[in-house]
């Protein structure tokens, strides 16, 4: 199939204003909704759990989550413990400590708004 001139093209949108064709396209959101029996879904089992149940990719799953503001139910909660440690340490020690990655301890850290450690200089 050839490619359309741009006097073509020109040509049928000016048919297409013409014919008001632009009001009857849809706007905006084409998926299926959320219905509340799905939505109760989110939080509480993992992202491909929720995923297979309701026919969404996994992207959907936890956009829709976020979107809600729930917790994402495949990490644990920051304990007071935890969080008290931040910022004694480099953020590499307090993960090896706590049982987390490093990226998940600088992440918590700079969403609380504690600096980082600073390294000790022994003179």
């Amino acid at each position: 199939m050839r490619e359309w001139t741009e006097a073509e093209r020109q040509g049928k949108r000016k048919l297409a204003r013409r014919l008001h064709c632009a009001r009857c396209l849809q706007t905006g959101y084409y998926d299926p909704w959320w219905i509340d029996k799905e939505k109760r879904l989110l939080g509480k089992l993992p992202h491909d759990e929720v995923a297979r149940r309701t026919r969404r990719t996994v992207g959907a799953v936890r956009a829709k989550r976020v979107e809600l503001g729930l917790p994402n139910p495949q990490t644990r909660a920051w304990t007071a413990e935890e969080i008290a440690l931040l910022a004694t340490a480099p953020d590499g020690k307090v993960a090896e400590r706590i049982g987390r990655t490093r990226s998940a301890v600088s992440a918590q850290r700079w969403k609380l708004g504690i600096a980082p450690a600073r390294k000790r200089r022994d003179c």
